[in-house]
Order: structure tokens, then sequence, then C-alpha cells
């Protein structure tokens, strides 16, 4: 759990919305109904993770899916579904559409539970592991049992990433004939510098589906350290990885789409990125423009 200290000073950092519904919380308030894209959603305030929910801070937005889904029919994969931002702004969009998540840390995934049972979210199904290209047990480094930096990758954790925890990861590779034997329409992969071992992991179901990927892939300052060194040489791997599987990469900002040919790793720079098929480039492209 944060320390006092680490709590004063992420209190410190907030903004007025943000402590708004903190405060909510503080007074008994269990949950609150958001009027979201004209559609209603109930945000457990009382759950870890609820207030999170009800500031709905994610990059991944209605306007952007409400443009991408109906191009990629099948299942949204979540890999790596925190407390279920992603999850609430999809059945906003497509209520209908089937929902499989994976999340390893038990407090995000009580909040996403919550989440489900309260909006009546049909075609879900939570899968409480992360997911990567073999099976096992791995600490989870976070700054709280809700932390959306969470990471397995030692290299990548941070100072204040203090908690650690054994979390059960699964097998990508076993799963394509189980939980994602049905079509994959979209692969959202938000795992804080694990998508190397995410994308090997779903090889097949890549291969079998063909679904675009929509992945946060961290800038990397090249500030001459061992670990700057380690994360950049990672970044060539899943750019090889993405080749191989014949994946173009593009840059998704403020609602635009323009292709790259690698990552930004300026301080500061966009992390959002979409990996479409080749043979889907052009498909894609016009389904967001």
């Amino acid at each position: 759990m944060p320390t006092l200290r680490q709590r004063i000073s992420f209190l410190a950092r907030a903004d007025r919305n943000y402590l708004w519904w903190l405060l909510l919380r503080k007074l008994g308030k269990r949950h609150v109904v958001q009027q979201r894209a004209g559609g209603r959603l109930r945000v457990p305030l009382e759950a870890p993770g609820g207030v999170q929910l009800a500031y709905m801070s994610g990059r991944i937005d209605y306007a952007f899916l409400r443009k991408l889904l109906p191009a990629c029919p099948g299942s949204f994969v979540d890999v790596g579904a925190n407390v279920g931002l992603t999850l609430c702004w999809l059945k906003l969009v497509d209520a209908a559409r089937p929902w499989i998540g994976f999340e390893p840390s038990p407090t995000a995934c009580a909040c996403i539970r919550e989440v489900i049972r309260l909006n009546d979210f049909r075609n879900t199904r939570l899968i409480e592991a992360g997911l990567s290209d073999r099976a096992g047990r791995f600490t989870l480094h976070a700054a709280s049992g809700t932390d959306s930096s969470a990471t397995m990758l030692e290299v990548a954790r941070t100072a204040e990433q203090d908690h650690a925890r054994e979390v059960e990861v699964l097998d990508g590779a076993t799963l394509a004939d189980g939980e994602l034997r049905e079509r994959a329409g979209v692969v959202k992969i938000d795992v804080e510098g694990m998508e190397l071992e995410v994308v090997r992991g779903l090889r097949a179901v890549l291969n079998r589906d063909r679904p675009p990927l929509l992945l946060e892939i961290l800038p990397v300052p090249d500030d001459g350290t061992e670990r700057a060194h380690k994360l950049r040489a990672r970044q060539g791997e899943l750019l090889a990885e993405l080749r191989a599987l014949d994946y173009r990469l593009a840059q998704s900002l403020g609602g635009v789409v323009r292709d790259v040919q690698s990552p930004s790793n300026e301080a500061g720079a966009p992390y959002d990125y979409l990996a479409i098929p080749s043979e889907r480039h052009a498909e894609v492209h016009a389904a967001l423009a």
C-alpha cells in the first residue's frame, strides 16, 4: 500500500475533479451514475479504483472506438484491463460486443467485477491473470493495488512501485483453442513494458484473426543508462515481432492516426499506437478517417 507521504504527494498533484470524487467516497457515497456518450454508467466509488473510473481519464475514448469497432467484428480482448476503464468505454459504444479481459491484480479485478455487476454488462469474461508467452507465477510491482502503471518487468519498475505480490500469468499460446477460440476483433495491450511477451504469446490468435492492436509503448529517452539501453532493445524486439507478423505501426494522437516506422522516444512523447495487419491497412485507416 502507498505510504502516508506518497498519498499526500498524490493528493497535492490531483486536480479538483479527482478530489471531488474522493470526497464523495469519504462521505459514504457507494456509487455514482454518470452520463457518458449518450449512455448511463454506474461507477462503484466504494471499490478500490472506483474513483479512477469516475474521473474517466482514459485515452481510449468513445469517438475512437465508435469508428474502429464496426470495421473489426469479434471479441474485444483487453490485456491489462486494470480497473475496467476500457470495458466501460467499449460497452458505451457497443453493449453487445464480447469483452475478454486479462488482469493479474486481485484488487483491480474486484473493481471490474463490481462494475460489471452494477451495469449488468453482458458478454464479459474476466480472467484474473496476466498474459505472456509462458505461464507461471510472476512478481507484479505496483504503488497500489490499482496502480495503472503496475509492471511485471523488473527493469521498468519505478522507485514508487515498492509493493510486490505474486500473480498468475497464462501462456497465450495455450488460449487459442480455449478462452480465445472465438474470433478476436480488436486486441488492446497495456502492460507497462511487457508488450513483447504478450504479442509473442498471442501469435496464433494474431495470425488466425488478424485484429488491429491498440498498444501503449512508453517513450524511453536515451539517458545513457543501462535501463534505457535494455528498454530500447526490447522496443526493437517488439518491432521485429510485429514485422514478422506482417503488422504496420501507426501512432494515434488526438483522433488522428498516422503511420510511423518506430515509437517516439522523446521525453513526454505520446505513447498510444495502433498496429495494423498489412492487408487491412487501407481498410482500418479509412474507418478511422
